[in-house]
Formats: C-alpha cells, structure tokens, sequence
C-alpha cells in the first residue's frame, strides 16, 4: 500500500495494497487488507474492518460487526456501526445537540428541520396515558404519517395552543 500511516502496536498489520489509512492504537486496524480511506483511532479501533473503504473509528474498539462497509462510522467506546452509510454515536450512549446532559437517547435543545417524519409509538412521549408529539412553531405540515398507535391511546400534533388529532387507535 501507500500513503498509509500508523502508530502503535499492530496496526495496519495485514495491510497489503491499501493506501491512505491512518490507524492510531494498539491493533487499530489491524486486519484490514487492500482497503483504502478508512481512519481508527483507539485501542483495537477498526479491528473487524478487513475489506471496507472510507470508514472512520474513534474510540475504545469502537468498531464494525462485518468487514466490508463504505462510509460506515463508530464514534465513542464500544461504539458498534452494522451498515453502509451509516454513524454510530456510543454504545448505548444518549445524543444531547443544544444541551450537555441529555436525558433521552437524542435530545435536542433548539429548533429541528424535517422534511418527513415517520413516528413510531416508542418515538414518542406518552404523558397522562396520551400518545403526544409536542412540535412548536411549525407553519405548514405537508403529510405526517404515524406508525404504530397503541390501543387505547390517540395520537396528537401539538403546535403551542393548538392541538390535532392526527390519527386514533381503539379507545
């Protein structure tokens, strides 16, 4: 290979053909063969990758469960991506965007752009035995599709005082 770098015990040591790869840590990268782009940092990072490209591990065996994805990334300790195309933030760690302690796996402190939108009955919040959106200062909903509604509860769009059935399982 060329243009591959490496630091530390057994990094990049399969590597046979691969070019512009950056493995930092004991055994980051360390089967990985042929493969070009991909970046690991951390102990064992990138260990399962052999044969995917364009790949990016940052943390403690933040890693790969196969070992021919594209532009797959694991970010955080144990971090573990399954697919191409896909991030990974933790394992089983909470997002917090807006806000330094999250308390739900993805909490967002400030304004969110959506374009679609499938909810899902374990996506939303259930207060007082309702199944409740609670979306503020939208001007124009094109089409909100629900998922699965529990029996017995409805599911509503909340927009500050307004407030929309938008669909109703068996009550």
């Amino acid at each position: 290979g060329s243009y591959n770098s490496s630091f530390g015990s057994n990094t990049l040591y399969n590597i046979n053909g691969g070019s512009n790869n950056t493995a930092i840590g004991q055994a980051a990268l360390t089967n990985t063969n042929g493969a070009s782009n991909n970046t690991a940092l951390g102990f064992s990072a990138g260990l399962a990758n052999i044969s995917g490209s364009t790949n990016t591990f940052i943390g403690f065996q933040a890693n790969a469960n196969a070992g021919a994805y594209t532009n797959a990334t694991a970010v955080g300790a144990n971090a573990l991506v399954s697919a191409s195309n896909s991030l990974v933030l933790g394992s089983g760690a909470k997002v917090g965007i807006g806000t330094s302690t999250p308390a739900s796996e993805l909490n967002v402190n400030g304004d969110i752009a959506l374009t679609s939108a499938t909810i899902a009955s374990a996506a939303v919040i259930n207060p007082g035995g309702k199944t409740v959106i609670n979306i503020t200062g939208i001007t124009a909903i094109t089409t909100i599709t629900p998922g699965t509604i529990p029996d017995g509860e409805i599911l509503f769009l909340y927009n500050q005082a307004d407030v929309t059935e938008i669909g109703r399982a068996h009550v």
